[in-house]
């Protein structure tokens, strides 16, 4: 489901803009990622430590990839967490 454009907020990475958005869940928050020029494309979901910080988003745009997320394409979403600056995917 994509980020609504009224809920998400926007960051520019390497020439391209992608949205973002947190939410809290019963196990902690997390951050959910897509390519703003794609909304369908496959999603990245970052569980993130409770002291978020907005500089924490690049770092899961960053390492994303390493992950297999492609956020060109449809695809099931990547979950992953955020560990001083790395990802580990997690399944689902």
């Amino acid at each position: 489901m994509p980020i609504p454009t009224n809920k998400g907020n926007v960051v520019c990475y390497l020439d391209h803009q992608y949205r973002w958005m947190t939410r809290t869940t019963k196990q902690g928050s997390e951050v959910h990622v897509q390519l703003n020029e794609i909304p369908d494309g496959q999603m990245l979901i970052a569980k993130v430590p409770r002291l978020f910080k907005e500089v924490m988003v690049l770092d899961i745009i960053e390492h994303g990839p390493e992950m297999g997320w492609d956020p060109t394409v449809k695809g099931p979403d990547i979950t992953c967490r955020l560990t001083k600056g790395h990802l580990i995917k997690l399944e689902n």
